[in-house]
């Protein structure tokens, strides 16, 4: 299977408002999908990660562990090569070869409150893969992009998505690209997340 058929960015729709980014419905080949998930569900030993009145989440690097010989692709430097030339004609970005492979797990009550991961670190891009059983908005975890950190009640420029299986939501990383996730509400939501850095 070549790379863009194991994750694909075709069909997306880029949008501008209330920063750059795009949403593909059908990112992932739905095999890999539920290989990816089963294993997050059942083997994984996810990490504990916390900072208070911030967020409340579990986070893996793909990189650190021993991946089941099928989902060894995602860390393969062929395929994250041609990811990230993909993501660079998707996002018209130039990215250098630095790219982090890291997964999420958030249980009913996690949130993410908004932030932007703008800054030292050189962060520019980020692909978001939402690996999710039958979710609904009203469990919650909806993914948010907002124009501002403090955003007034009436504000009509925010994206809300929910992380339907298989959905992928990539975006930039910029002093203006706030973003959040709403308080699970009910079940495990799972992302599988590549971070993609400036050009050294």
């Amino acid at each position: 299977m070549t790379a863009s058929g194991i994750l694909t960015l075709m069909g997306g729709t880029v949008q501008t408002d209330p920063f750059l980014h795009v949403v593909i419905p059908d990112s992932i080949d739905d095999d890999l999908a539920n290989c990816l998930l089963v294993w997050f569900e059942t083997e994984v030993a996810w990490q504990l990660s916390v900072i208070d009145e911030f967020y409340q989440l579990y986070d893996l690097d793909l990189r650190s562990v021993q991946l089941p010989e099928r989902l060894r692709v995602f860390v393969e430097d062929s395929f994250l090569e041609d990811l990230r030339k993909r993501t660079e004609a998707l996002m018209s970005a130039r990215l250098g070869s630095k790219i982090d492979v890291t997964a999420h797990k958030m249980l009913t009550g996690c949130r993410i409150k908004i932030h932007t991961d703008y800054g030292p670190q050189r962060q520019t891009h980020r692909l978001l893969v939402h690996l999710n059983r039958g979710w609904k908005a009203e469990d919650g975890g909806l993914l948010m992009l907002l124009d501002q950190e403090r955003p007034s009640p009436d504000s009509r420029n925010v994206k809300c998505y929910v992380p339907h299986h298989r959905r992928a939501i990539g975006f930039e990383i910029s002093p203006q690209s706030f973003h959040a996730v709403s308080t699970v509400l009910a079940g495990e939501r799972y992302a599988l997340t590549f971070s993609f850095y400036g050009d050294s």
